[in-house]
């Protein structure tokens, strides 16, 4: 049962990313398609057919939506010259006047079997961009008034369903195109480089934008997927900073891996030629100043080691003296007691007596009170000791009254 779910759910993605490509085809339709190839100096005005490649190619990518070449539309036109003719005008009123010719549309649609059609009319505005007002002109500040032409492209899509005749959707889309130091204006046939550039990159941003709404018109909600799904955003936007960026995150590890084999070939020349590389010396170096550090360490514990064990002998050596001469000190002391022999003094033991009480004896008072014969009773002296602090009288306001 396991193995049916997963054979089936591997069918439906393989449908939804396969099946529904020949359901759907649009037929994309620049204004340029059926008129004579623009000089470089009208780039701008045929510049509907970068627009259109970029959406042909992401709706071809999806897998849900089919879509013609614009050579393919070209040759098949050419070899009906008045079905060509007619086409010409219509998109050329189409391009004026943003009028749509359903019948001359429908004639096309019907030569490559489709019934959805796309059609895709830019203009360039010069004249209203010519001589931009900056921040100098709302400060009216006299003589900065600069320079600064642009040219302002305007493109205008919209999905036709010839079966009823109808705009399933459509929408308009604007960008200014300038560069500074006024190079914008073509005024020869040179090549325009820089404006096909900028070109290019609208083209990458605008795109998927007006795929996605193609693909929202015509392709069910339930038949798009995550992974068929046209979508834009930040990602497409095409720019001065993007390539930058996208220049530094890919294009940095081609350089350092390019810069790496190339100084790898250097050094290699130089060990052939007998030259000690940079890096070997470095290594080198570093090599002996680690052999020379545990040299240095070894050499440390071992002085360290001879030192403990020169202490350890001074210790053993200062404690084999002190018993030697306690050893010494023993001998005398016996050979002193084996000569003299004391003599044994033999004590008596004294009885303690009981201490007698005091006897009392009766005494006159008159007997008691004369003193004992040669002595002297010396009178009574009176001493005079001097205050430490003299103290004031207080003074006390009198009055007459008080007198």
């Amino acid at each position: 049962m396991g193995r049916v779910v997963k054979i089936l759910f591997i069918l439906v993605l393989f449908l939804c990313n396969t099946v529904y490509a020949a359901d759907y085809r649009v037929l994309v339709i620049p204004d340029n398609v059926a008129s004579k190839p623009y000089v470089d100096s009208m780039i701008y005005e045929g510049s509907s057919e970068f627009f259109a490649n970029q959406i042909i190619n992401r709706l071809n990518q999806s897998g849900t939506i089919e879509a013609p070449t614009i050579q393919e539309v070209r040759e098949k036109l050419a070899r009906n010259p008045r079905l060509n003719i007619a086409t010409r005008d219509a998109l050329l009123r189409f391009k004026k006047e943003y009028n749509i010719n359903y019948l001359s549309i429908d004639k096309v649609a019907q030569m490559f079997n489709v019934n959805k059609v796309l059609l895709i009319t830019t203009a360039a505005d010069a004249q209203n961009y010519f001589m931009r007002r900056t921040f100098w002109d709302f400060l009216n500040i006299p003589g900065a008034t600069t320079l600064d032409p642009g040219i302002k492209l305007s493109t205008y899509a919209v999905l036709i369903d010839t079966n009823r005749n109808i705009n399933l959707w459509e929408d308009t889309f604007y960008k200014t195109i300038s560069t500074c130091e006024t190079r914008m204006l073509a005024n020869q046939l040179g090549p325009q480089t820089q404006q096909l550039e900028k070109i290019r990159d609208y083209s990458r941003m605008l795109a998927p934008q007006i795929a996605h709404y193609v693909q929202a018109s015509i392709v069910p909600h339930s038949m798009i997927c995550k992974s068929n799904e046209i979508t834009y955003g930040p990602k497409d936007f095409d720019n001065v900073f993007t390539k930058k960026y996208r220049w530094y995150k890919h294009g940095a590890k081609e350089i350092i891996k390019e810069t790496d084999e190339k100084y790898t070939e250097y050094r290699t020349s130089q060990r052939m030629r007998g030259i000690e590389p940079l890096p070997d010396k470095f290594r080198r170096l570093k090599k002996e100043w680690k052999e020379q550090r545990e040299a240095r360490k070894i050499e440390k514990a071992q002085l360290r080691l001879l030192k403990q064990q020169q202490m350890q002998e001074e210790q053993n050596n200062h404690i084999q003296d002190i018993n030697n001469v306690q050893d010494e000190k023993n001998i005398e002391v016996k050979e002193i007691q084996e000569t003299v022999k004391p003599a044994v003094v033999k004590t008596k033991r004294v009885k303690r007596k009981h201490k007698e009480e005091p006897k009392v004896l009766n005494v006159i008072k008159e007997e008691h009170l004369e003193p004992a014969s040669g002595d002297v009773v010396q009178p009574l002296q009176l001493k005079y000791y001097q205050p430490s602090r003299h103290t004031k009288p207080e003074a006390k306001n009198t009055t007459i009254n008080d007198i």
